[in-house]
């Protein structure tokens, strides 16, 4: 019988969204299935025994793990320890019915392995066996002090076979299938392990966006001309000319591989091209191991560090002139077992020529992420990789649990994956970029706990977690105000217009002795009928036609579509750590959502209105030779809450709340999270829309907990 305490999860103050549940186990007395029943030797009737043919029960290892330890005490000898966690998966056999530290239920590790010996010429194969007695048994775990042979005889990379038996006197019935373990074989340690052996890691989040090239201006198009004069030698003279056109334009796309300009403009072509303004932000995933492997720049991306980072250890990730922000919120399983086989594929870094790990790895049902079957990835573009793997959800749309190795309950939530689909980016001559379809970014992000007095304690109510926040373009051409400056891609200034200000010329000019250099554009009007089309000209002085931009956009805030295909659970990282949080309300409506601040910032409206005026600093540090001061940013406070509150897919609704009718329409009563500092929930200013922002940082290092439903 299995007691479970549940613990308040309104009055704890824990970080959120950790939930834990303590396992006691009540042992109560057991009895042996097979034992005589009431029947002596001297009556009992033979004719009616019936002899079992079934098969000893087979107890399947997981995995093995090694271990140094010291034996008796301060000073004592090292030893090696041999930790065999058994797969519970599909039985309820445990090691423990057959095994135990005294007698008669004694067990020892049985270790057998092949040994090459030469001889002059002649090799031969010598089979080897070794035991050792248990030192640990539990329910899915038994341990072994490992001789000292094994790590002086058996080479590195021996294949040795390692199962469980009874020792002698131990009349237990059982099999256990030799494990092959490889020595030597340096497997990747996890952050935290299940009862059974599996291993979790975190999986770390930074961002990187894009540095696209193109031409920044149009200009008259110079067509050569000649024309014939008598001098006044009576003379007829042939005198060349440029006629600058109103209708045909130099864009400034650069030089082929041969030097040629690729508009035949000759010595009018603009400058080469430059970095856009219209960059997008990728977010990009690494398991904890990988944090080194991660790539700066390359020809087409770049992943800015930071001066300040969001957790004050400088043993955590994220210090000084570390990747952003490098928050970690869920944990997954390094190897696929019968109940974690839904493979968790992400963008992990971005391609450099050389690196080995610019290399596509995906998932398998064997764990065989190493990338032997993937491809290289250019070096102008960004690796995906297999984080890992999730468990799939219960049928109700809940998450199942697991034992840690210290006994208690760790639950899990929807890991959920979202797209978002940026606008497109636009050559000079308003046609698409060459080899460059539509930017897409792709999320994961987890579910969040909502306490509830009268729920399920392993069924929590849940809620969305957050979004990213939106970002900002760096207006350098002033075409969504009146001086360069950041503007959020939500800013109602960029209607209309372009990023860059791309636009036809609408001014004539002349140059003394070389002539005209500029011609305003004169484009097509069709009228609303489209029946009838006039010519109408370009220019500064004209009411109706002061300036026309190359293929103009309008404001826009990314939309995250969730890819309802993709169904798995994940466990919170240990420990968890949240990017700052941004949070408004909706006084209107009631309510609230919220978004990960993952972009760097220095927007001084962040500064402004909040609680915490020191919270959110970001300085982007420039340190590459390929640096530019275009690079996006997170938006203006402002207009981070205008997103929040006009897209529903920013809300911190329910997403269970056990067929109460509320998932997915209605946002907890305590907000997205709950502050530790003042027990408070972002409830306050009734009719009026209020915000908050949370950042984990050395100077506020509160963590937003757990909110009321």
């Amino acid at each position: 019988m299995k007691t479970i305490g549940t613990p308040n999860l309104r009055s704890t103050p824990k970080r959120a969204p950790a939930v834990w549940l303590c396992l006691a186990l009540s042992v109560a007395a057991c009895t042996n299935s097979n034992r005589d029943v009431g029947l002596s030797s001297r009556s009992r009737n033979t004719t009616n025994i019936t002899t079992s043919t079934s098969a000893p029960p087979s107890l399947r290892i997981g995995s093995i793990q090694l271990t140094t330890g010291t034996s008796g005490g301060l000073g004592g000898q090292t030893t090696q320890q041999m930790l065999i966690y058994f797969d519970a998966t599909g039985t309820t056999r445990s090691i423990r019915e057959f095994c135990s530290l005294a007698a008669p239920k004694l067990c020892r590790c049985q270790l057998t392995w092949q040994e090459q010996n030469s001889t002059g010429n002649a090799t031969q194969t010598i089979n080897r066996k070794i035991f050792s007695p248990l030192t640990n048994v539990q329910q899915s775990l038994a341990s072994c002090s490992l001789p000292d042979l094994f790590t002086t005889e058996i080479p590195n990379g021996t294949i040795v076979r390692v199962s469980v038996t009874p020792a002698s006197g131990n009349s237990s019935s059982f099999s256990v299938p030799p494990f092959n373990y490889t020595k030597g074989n340096l497997s990747i340690s996890g952050n935290f392990q299940d009862s059974e052996g599996r291993k979790f890691q975190n999986v770390y989040r930074y961002t990187c966006f894009d540095r696209s090239k193109r031409g920044m201006t149009l200009r008259s198009k110079s067509l050569p001309g000649s024309f014939s004069i008598v001098n006044s030698n009576s003379e007829q003279v042939t005198k060349d000319i440029a006629l600058v056109t109103a209708s045909q334009f130099c864009e400034s796309r650069g030089r082929d591989a041969a030097g040629r300009d690729v508009d035949g403009c000759g010595t009018q072509l603009p400058p080469n091209p430059e970095i856009s303004a219209q960059s997008y932000y990728y977010n990009l995933y690494v398991r904890n191991t990988d944090l080194g492997s991660i790539n700066g720049e390359n020809a087409s991306y770049l992943c800015p560090t930071i001066q300040e980072p969001i957790f004050a250890n400088p043993s955590n990730p994220g210090a000084q002139g570390n990747f952003y922000p490098l928050d970690s919120t869920f944990a997954l399983a390094l190897q696929p077992y019968s109940n974690f086989n839904v493979g968790v594929e992400a963008r992990s870094r971005i391609g450099v020529a050389g690196d080995p790990n610019s290399v596509n790895q995906t998932c398998t049902a064997t764990g065989d992420n190493s990338g032997g079957s993937g491809n290289t990835t250019p070096s102008s573009g960004i690796v995906s990789s297999c984080l890992g793997y999730a468990a799939k959800p219960n049928a109700d749309g809940t998450c199942p649990y697991f034992t840690d190795t210290n006994g208690q309950i760790r639950m899990m939530y929807r890991l959920r994956r979202y797209t978002a689909l940026y606008p497109l980016i636009w050559d000079t001559t308003g046609a698409n970029m060459p080899n460059e379809g539509a930017r897409v970014d792709q999320v994961y992000v987890l579910d969040r706990p909502v306490s509830f007095s009268q729920g399920d304690p392993l069924k929590p109510y849940t809620m969305r977690g957050p979004k990213p926040c939106p970002f900002a373009y760096y207006d350098w051409a002033s075409v969504a105000g009146n001086n360069p400056a950041y503007r959020a891609t939500n800013h109602p200034g960029w209607e209309r217009t372009n990023p860059d200000g791309i636009q036809f010329p609408n001014v004539d000019s002349y140059v003394p002795v070389t002539g005209p250099s500029s011609c305003s554009a004169v484009l097509p009007i069709v009228n609303s009928t489209r029946d009838i089309v006039t010519l109408g000209t370009v220019h500064e002085s004209n009411p109706v036609f002061k300036m026309r931009y190359v293929r103009p956009g309008s404001a826009w805030a990314p939309t995250y579509l969730e890819d309802t295909d993709f169904q798995a659970c994940a466990p919170e990282s240990n420990p968890m750590r949240d990017a700052p949080l941004h949070i408004a309300k909706d006084g209107g409506t009631g309510t609230v959502a919220w978004c990960s601040e993952v972009y760097p910032n220095f927007n001084p409206s962040l500064q402004t209105g909040t609680t915490h005026a020191d919270a959110g600093r970001r300085t982007v540090i420039s340190n590459s030779n390929n640096a530019h001061t275009r690079y996006p940013l997170i938006a203006q406070e402002d207009y981070v809450e205008a997103a929040l509150r006009s897209d529903s897919t920013y809300g911190c609704l329910l997403t269970y709340d056990n067929a109460g009718g509320k998932s997915g329409t209605q946002s907890p009563s305590g907000g997205c999270c709950r502050r530790l500092i003042s027990g408070e929930n972002i409830t306050t200013g009734a009719g009026t829309n209020a915000r908050e922002h949370f950042d984990s940082s050395s100077s506020e290092p509160n963590p937003c907990l757990i909110p009321t439903y």
